[in-house]
């Protein structure tokens, strides 16, 4: 099943206490987290907000391993950029942990929380920006898929074995492919939301009520925010 399928699924069909958590508590936490996620320079920090997260996963009743796939696709470009930072201590530690927390972050947001309800939030800011927001959810993880092929094939096809510089080129031209591929993508899925009478505006017919559950996720997000300061 593709990777976008699944996300509705798990967002629709789950039901946990953070499932019930309303989208504002959410953003909140996402906020708050992410905030974090960006200013930390402690290794402590960044674990400890990883394993935050995946306990958060765990309660969410989602499935670890899958979820954990899916972040590992950023996790692996990060990891480039992490290489150029080799002979500056724990630098490329932190950008990994950093490129994997944010991925989990905002797929335990994204899969506790049908799509309809994240996007008519950015109506109330600006409908461009729920737009742009919307065709980039739904284009990434179409992309995630084309990724997971390509890679398949290039192990397939030997594309790992070999020197240090044909793995290299290897992936360069991966990257390269995937670059005009998302240009193509993007505009293929625009015309057929247009066709399908997409208005640039995303609706959502459940109110946005605030319960005491959702202190759970505000509380977390504050202790993790707080705990950059100890």
């Amino acid at each position: 099943m593709s990777s976008i399928y699944l996300i509705d699924y798990y967002s629709n069909s789950i039901d946990s206490i953070i499932h019930r958590s309303s989208i504002i508590s959410k953003l909140i936490f996402l906020v708050l987290v992410l905030s974090s996620i960006l200013l930390t320079k402690s290794l402590i920090n960044l674990l400890f907000i990883v394993s935050t997260i995946f306990i958060l996963i765990i309660v969410a009743k989602l499935p670890f391993l899958k979820i954990l796939k899916w972040s590992l696709f950023l996790v692996f470009f990060a990891s480039l950029f992490a290489v150029s930072q080799i002979g500056y201590g724990l630098l490329p530690i932190q950008t990994t942990l950093k490129a994997m927390s944010a991925s989990l972050l905002m797929l335990l947001i994204i899969c506790t929380t049908p799509y309809p309800e994240i996007f008519s939030i950015f109506n109330r800011i600006s409908t461009t920006l729920a737009s742009i927001m919307f065709l980039s959810y739904r284009f990434f993880f179409l992309l995630l898929d084309e990724i997971e092929m390509k890679l398949k094939a290039i192990k397939i096809r030997g594309g790992y074995s070999g020197s240090l510089i044909k793995r290299m080129k290897n992936i360069g031209m991966l990257i390269g492919s995937l670059f005009i591929l998302s240009i193509e993508k993007s505009e293929r899925i625009y015309n057929i939301l247009r066709i399908r009478g997409f208005k640039g505006k995303v609706y959502c017919f459940r109110e946005h009520e605030f319960a005491p559950r959702d202190l759970l996720l505000i509380g977390i997000g504050l202790i993790i925010l707080l705990g950059m300061f100890v």
